[in-house]
C-alpha cells in the first residue's frame, strides 16, 4: 500500500533488439528469395531455355539450307506449339525446294538439249564447255546447218544468270533459227533480224551479246559479225594471234542497229576460241579479273595440247584463279579447230582483215 514500482528500458537497447529482429527476418527472406530464384531458374532452364536454344539452333540450320530437319518438341505447351510450327515450316520448305530443284533440273535438261550435242561441223573439230552459275544459264551456243552445206556458228550471252536469263537464251535460239532460214548466209542480216524481234519482246533493261559466224567448209572462209560479245581469239600456226572483236552494239538496245561483217581465211589447224564473259570476268581471291589478255596469252601457249584435252586444261586454270570465291556468272567456252583439206584453193578476197588486232 502506497508503494509505486517504475519499470524502465533504455531506448538504445530497444532499438538494438528491434534492429536485430528486422535483420534476422530480412536474412531469412533473402535466403528464401535466393532459393526461390534458383528453383525458378532451374525450372526455366529445363522448361524454356534448353528447348528454346535447341529451337534456335534448328532455325539457324534451316537458314543455312538444311531443309526438312526437325526440332524436339519437349518443354512447355507453348514451346511444344512453337517447335511444331517450326517443324512444319521446315518440311514445307523442303517440299518446295524439292519441287524447285526438280523444275530446275528439267529446265537444265531442256537447255542442254538446245546445245549442239554431238553435232559435227564439216571442216571443223568442235568442243564445248558449258557451266551455269546456277541450275540454268543465260549462255547459248549452237552450230546450225544451212541448205547449201554451209553453217552458222553462234555463241551468245543474255544479261544476268539463272531462270530469267535462261528464258532469254531459249527465246534467242528460236529467233536465231527463224532468222537463219530467211537471211541465208549473212551474219549481219541475221543479227539485224534477231535484234528487231528481241527489242520488241525483251524488257527494256535486258540485252544480249552474240558472236555469229558463217562457215564455208569448201573455202574455209569464216565470215562473222559480233554484237558486243567478248572478242574471239584466233591462233594461226604457232605465231599469229588475232582478236575477232565487236562489229556493233549489243542485241536488244536499238531496233535499227546495223552490224559490219568481217572475213577470215582459215588454214588447217587454226584454232578459234569463243567464250562468254564468265571466263574473262572470273575474279580471284584478291578481286583481280582473269581478263582477256591472260586468256589470250594462255590460249596461244596451248598449241601443243591435244584438241580433245584442251578443255580439261582451261577449266582448271580458271578454277585455280578463282580459288574459293563463289561463281558469279555463267561460263561457256567453244573451241574450234580447222581440219579442212590443205588442197582447197584460198580465194584472194578472203585474206585476213586489217581490222583484226595483232598482239
Amino acid at each position: 500500500d502506497g508503494v509505486a514500482v517504475h519499470v524502465a528500458e533504455s531506448v538504445t537497447n530497444f532499438r538494438r533488439a528491434l534492429r536485430a529482429e528486422v535483420l534476422t527476418e530480412l536474412g531469412i527472406l533473402t535466403v528464401l528469395g535466393i532459393v526461390a530464384a534458383i528453383v525458378v531458374n532451374l525450372v526455366l532452364l529445363k522448361v524454356v531455355d534448353a528447348p528454346l536454344t535447341h529451337l534456335v539452333t534448328t532455325v539457324r540450320r534451316i537458314t543455312r539450307g538444311e531443309l526438312g530437319i526437325q526440332s524436339s518438341t519437349s518443354g512447355s505447351h507453348e514451346m511444344h506449339e512453337l517447335a511444331q510450327a517450326v517443324n512444319e515450316m521446315s518440311l514445307a520448305l523442303d517440299e518446295i525446294d524439292s519441287q524447285r530443284r526438280h523444275q530446275i533440273s528439267k529446265a537444265r535438261e531442256i537447255q542442254e538439249h538446245l546445245l549442239p550435242n554431238g553435232v559435227r561441223v564439216p571442216g571443223l573439230r568442235t568442243a564445248v564447255l558449258f557451266r551455269p552459275a546456277e541450275g540454268v544459264s543465260g549462255d547459248y551456243c549452237d552450230f546450225l546447218p544451212l541448205a547449201d552445206g554451209t553453217w552458222f556458228l553462234c555463241i551468245a550471252d543474255v544479261m544476268g544468270h539463272g531462270v530469267p536469263a535462261a528464258m532469254g537464251a531459249s527465246m534467242l535460239k528460236m529467233l536465231l533459227l527463224f532468222a537463219t532460214e530467211r537471211e541465208h548466209n549473212s551474219p549481219a542480216a541475221v543479227l539485224s533480224a534477231v535484234n528487231q524481234c528481241l527489242a520488241r519482246t525483251m524488257l527494256p533493261e535486258d540485252f544480249a551479246s552474240m558472236f555469229l559466224a558463217h562457215w564455208s567448209p569448201e573455202t574455209r572462209i569464216l565470215t562473222y559479225a559480233c554484237a558486243g560479245h567478248p572478242s574471239a581469239i584466233l591462233v594461226s600456226g604457232r605465231s599469229r594471234l588475232d582478236l575477232l572483236s565487236s562489229t556493233g552494239l549489243l542485241l536488244g538496245i536499238e531496233r535499227n542497229t546495223v552490224w559490219q561483217e568481217r572475213t577470215v581465211q582459215l588454214t588447217s589447224h587454226d584454232r578459234l576460241l569463243l567464250f562468254t564473259d564468265g571466263a574473262i570476268e572470273m575474279r580471284g581471291h584478291d578481286g583481280e579479273l582473269f581478263g582477256s589478255e591472260r586468256l589470250a596469252a594462255w590460249f596461244s601457249r596451248c598449241d601443243d595440247i591435244p584438241f580433245g584435252r584442251f578443255l580439261h586444261f582451261v577449266y582448271p586454270a580458271l578454277g585455280a584463279h578463282r580459288g574459293d570465291q563463289p561463281v558469279n556468272d555463267d561460263l561457256t567456252i567453244v573451241l574450234l579447230q580447222c581440219e579442212a583439206d590443205e588442197s582447197v584453193e584460198t580465194p584472194a578476197a578472203a585474206s585476213r582483215p586489217a581490222a583484226l588486232c595483232h598482239l
